[in-house]
């Protein structure tokens, strides 16, 4: 069963905490998210021979001291047996500084990777843990205007179940039905996920997750927001004009 953690930090004892933290939190890998599922489609891409195939990944981002980490978290199918070859991918370049069975046994380095169309694909062996975890730092904040969380990820091979999951500011919350709420950081940060079945290898599946800031503000990207604004607006208005015929017509009365 998959475990959610934030990624790890670079100081061991630090580290340390945040997993004895997260751990409590969670995830069922053959949970389904009702009413919160997108279909991706047919299998295209399956696993090679001799590369074992995930049953599910999870792709989060998380701010980790002052940057974003992506942390990458895969669990083999049922009728997999150990030991196990698995293959990861993540952007080209990327600054890969963690890639580990989940039981913190970390494969040798310099690890095994190659290029090929844009991805940067990771090799290790499964031996006593069936998931994998791999951490690096993104180049780019997905943080973006409204406010708003973009996650996107590119499975190599196929996969029946993708979660892209996205760790948010303390006392922010995201009001769409289609993400589920997940679990919480060590310091109270909300983790909210949205799931794609049967996504494709080789495919970028991305989300984009509007959420409200704790100070009360919410994404102007919700349609129900611009319309509640413009209505506001609009009364302002109205009753900016009423108020100012009902002055000029006082005023004429004087005068009289």
């Amino acid at each position: 069963m998959l475990k959610l953690s934030i990624p790890r930090v670079k100081t061991p004892c630090a580290a340390l905490c945040f997993f004895a933290l997260l751990f409590a939190a969670v995830v069922g890998s053959a949970t389904t998210i009702a009413g919160a599922a997108e279909t991706a489609g047919n299998s295209a891409n399956p696993a090679p021979a001799g590369i074992a195939n995930f049953k599910t990944i999870q792709f989060m981002v998380s701010p980790l001291e002052d940057v974003w980490i992506g942390r990458v978290t895969a669990e083999i199918a049922e009728d997999v047996q150990l030991p196990a070859t698995v293959e990861i991918a993540v952007p080209q370049h990327s600054a890969v500084y963690w890639f580990a069975e989940q039981n913190d046994t970390e494969f040798p380095t310099p690890y095994q990777f190659r290029s090929e169309n844009g991805l940067d694909i990771y090799t290790g062996v499964l031996t006593s843990s069936r998931i994998i975890v791999l951490d690096y730092t993104l180049a780019a904040s997905p943080a973006a205007a409204g406010p708003s969380m973009n996650v996107s990820y590119t499975p190599i091979h196929d996969v029946p179940e993708l979660h892209l999951i996205a760790v948010l500011p303390q006392n922010s919350a995201v009001t769409d039905p289609k993400f589920e709420f997940m679990a919480e950081g060590p310091e109270g940060e909300p983790i909210f996920g949205y799931l794609i079945e049967n996504a494709t290898g080789g495919t970028e599946y991305s989300v984009n997750m509007p959420y409200r800031d704790n100070t009360g503000g919410v994404s102007t990207s919700d349609p129900l927001v611009v319309a509640g604004i413009a209505l506001f607006v609009g009364l302002a208005a109205v009753g900016m004009f009423l108020l100012f015929r009902r002055n000029s017509a006082a005023h004429n009365q004087d005068e009289e």
